[in-house]
């Protein structure tokens, strides 16, 4: 009953991520109710196209919650309305996750104009909540391809970057 929360569901992630192969920092963002990690990726120059593949293999596994993939960004100054500010980003990215065997398994596509900006103070992230979350086996090994064009006006920030989100908050 208490492997999915507390001291022994953060004693298990750590192992986890100790185990995890692949590109990006990851780390763990355990909470007392529950365990967590999240993995960042290389950050870029947001005022131009980007593509990028990494390798993703052994990803922590949290019970009952597969990841979400954002581009984040982060900000030196206060949002006073992120609504107003999104809604004018020409932007977009495309997310997808091949199989070991080079087969596209899942995929998105994203404008940052209609996703959900999701932060405070001076982290945000972008999103989708039916098309961010991706699911990783175990014992597969990935690649995730991304990519971000900017378009005319791109979102508020110097550099973005993509993360995977399995936080114990979420």
């Amino acid at each position: 009953m208490l492997v999915g929360c507390g001291i022994p569901a953060g004693l298990l992630m750590a192992w986890q991520v100790k185990r995890y192969s692949g590109d990006g920092k990851i780390q763990t963002c355990s909470q007392w109710f529950g365990a967590g990690y999240q993995v960042d990726f290389a950050p870029f120059d947001a005022s131009h196209s980007f593509i990028a593949s990494y390798r993703v293999s052994a990803l922590p596994q949290v019970l009952g919650r597969d990841p979400m993939i954002y581009l984040k960004f982060d900000l030196d100054r206060f949002f006073e309305n992120p609504d107003a500010i999104k809604s004018g980003t020409t932007g977009f990215f495309q997310i997808d996750l091949l199989n070991s065997s080079g087969q596209v398994v899942q995929t998105a596509s994203l404008h940052t104009a209609t996703t959900i900006w999701w932060g405070g103070g001076k982290s945000w992230g972008m999103y989708d909540l039916d098309k961010s979350r991706f699911h990783f086996d175990r014992n597969e090994n990935y690649v995730l391809r991304v990519s971000y064009n900017p378009g005319g006006v791109p979102p508020p920030a110097k550099q973005l970057y993509f993360n995977i989100d399995n936080c114990a908050y979420k």
